[in-house]
Parts: structure tokens; sequence; C-alpha cells
């Protein structure tokens, strides 16, 4: 039963990866470290999960918590489009474009941060290794003095994440309130970045540098073969990237904010040309008398926010009508 569960899986994620291949664009080096991701890491961990869940009595509601708990593993990871126009909605302030360049704008550079960090950790860690001492390239992170090499690595990543995500976030809040100051929506922002931060800080970081050692204890580390390692870490451009939906959360935040000032309504504008999840759904392409409305109306569900089922990638839009 779980093979075929794991079969079955493994079908449908690879239908999706060869989907993305035929794309114009298609990255395929990242689409060849998903791959590996998903069958060295992902499908073991979930077969364990599998086998661990069936061996004991446990309810519908139980199996689910199992099972999404490895959930971040595909969600974040496979691909985060970029976001593009939205439809006019009648009587509503235009979809403000605006937004949609900065936060693509704020992907691209989460990417080449990474990408780039990837490029020259690699290289440095076959500048530092040395073919006839045995093994060097262990060394650098589980011991020995070169383990500095790593971790100062790592904290640099940290440092040019974190400021890419402040000042674009914090960007946001010129673009919703434009010359008018506004307290509240200058703490929503800091709030949103410490939030990243933690995110960064607590889950992307370790998950780096766990792979890390995970990779230079493996027989291609001995062989010098820094492939796996350059595919594994490829593998988490699409979690980085879609960090830039930090920027998009504030964004329609602020815009709700912004209406409950003017005492106006709001219209959950959603993306016809995204898959959009079945909150979206449930609540878009609808007019609320005000965003307090909205929110109650959704459970304090809104565009962008991190409780949707899409989230972080969500492409709806808070407009304001009036």
């Amino acid at each position: 039963m779980i093979n075929e569960i794991l079969k079955a899986l493994r079908d449908l994620l690879q239908s999706t990866l060869n989907e993305y291949a035929l794309q114009d664009g298609a990255d395929h080096s990242a689409l060849q470290g998903q791959a590996a991701h998903l069958e060295n890491h992902f499908f073991p961990a979930l077969k364990e999960k599998l086998q661990k869940v069936l061996t004991k009595s446990i309810d519908a509601k139980g199996l689910y918590i199992e099972l999404m708990s490895l959930s971040p593993q595909v969600n974040l990871e496979l691909f985060a489009d970029q976001r593009g126009p939205l439809p006019l909605v009648p009587d509503a302030e235009e979809p403000d474009d605006k937004w949609i360049t900065s936060t693509n704008s704020l992907q691209a550079r989460l990417e080449a941060i990474y990408r780039t960090w990837i490029a020259t950790m690699v290289e440095r860690i076959a500048g530092r290794s040395d073919r006839t001492a045995g093994n060097p390239l262990r060394r650098i992170i589980l011991s020995g003095d070169d383990v500095h090499l790593v971790r100062a690595s790592l904290a640099e990543l940290e440092q040019e994440l974190n400021t890419a995500l402040a000042e674009e976030i914090m960007n946001s809040v010129d673009m919703v309130d434009e010359d008018e100051i506004v307290p509240r929506s200058r703490q929503i922002a800091v709030d949103e970045i410490n939030t990243q931060k933690a995110i960064i800080a607590t889950s992307l970081i370790p998950e780096i540098k766990q792979r890390l050692e995970r990779f230079l204890r493996s027989p291609q580390a001995a062989d010098f073969d820094l492939t796996p390692l350059t595919m594994s870490l490829n593998s988490l451009i699409a979690r980085v990237a879609s960090y830039a939906g930090s920027a998009w959360l504030v964004l329609n935040k602020l815009q709700g904010f912004k209406s409950l000032r003017e005492g106006k309504a709001v219209f959950w504008n959603i993306d016809p040309a995204a898959k959009s999840c079945s909150d979206c759904l449930a609540h878009a392409n609808k007019e609320y008398k005000s965003y307090s409305d909205m929110l109650a109306a959704t459970s304090n569900l809104f565009p962008g926010s991190p409780d949707l089922l899409c989230a972080p990638n969500c492409r709806c839009q808070l407009n304001i009508v009036g």
C-alpha cells in the first residue's frame, strides 16, 4: 500500500517537473536539483512517516497533521512563478502594476543573491580542497580551522537576504501610503521584516548547513565530486524566491488599512491566470463593504495572507472601491 501511494505521488510530481521543463526559460539545473531532492530526501521522509502512522491507530485528522509536516518540502521548494497583471474591477482602483513590478524585482533579487552564494560557496570549498590530504572537504565544516568558512559564508547570505527583504518591504509602505505618514503602516512592515528574519535564521540557514554537512559525509565528497552539493543547494532556490511573498502580504495588508481610513469598500481581485487555492477561490471576486467586513467574512484571510493555502505564493490583490 505504501509503495503504491509513493508511486502515485512520484508520478504526479515528475509530471509537474516535466511540464516546467518544457516552458521557455526553464532553469534545468534547478529542475534537476528538485528531482534529486525529492528522490533523496522527500520520498524517504514520506515513506518513514507513512510507516510510522500506519502502524498505529490514528484518525484522519492525525494523519493529515503528520503528512502536512512534510508539505514545506514540496510547497516552498517547487516553483515560484513571477506575478503578472490582474484584471480590472468596475468602480475600483486599477490594480497597481508597481506592486507587481516591485515584488517580482524582489523575487529576482533574492534568487540572484542565493545563486551567487551557491557558486561562491562551491568555489570556496573546491579551492580549500587538497586532494593529497585524504578528505579535507570533510573538515571544512565538521572540524579543524576551516569551520569559520561556512559560518562566515552563511552569515553573509543571511545578511544579504535580510537586507533585500527589509528594503523592499519598507518600500511597500511608500507605495501604498505615498506621502502620508502612518505609524501603524511602518509597524506592520517592521513586524513582517522581523518575521522573515526569524524564518531565515531558524529554517533556511539551518537547512542549508544541514545539506552541506550531509554532503561532506557522503562518498561524493571523498571523490571531490561537488555536483550533488550544487544540485542539493539549487533545490532551495524556489524557497528563497518565495520570501518575496512577504512584500506582497504587506502591500495588501496596508491597502486594507488604507481603505478603512478612507471609509471605502474593498474588492478581492484574483489573478485568472494563476492556479488559485481553494481559500482564494472561496473569497475572491467579491466586493466587501469594508476591510473589517471582509476579515470577518473570511476568518481574517486577505490577499497575500500567510494563512492562505497558497501562501506565500498568493497572486491576488486587494483593490479599493469607490
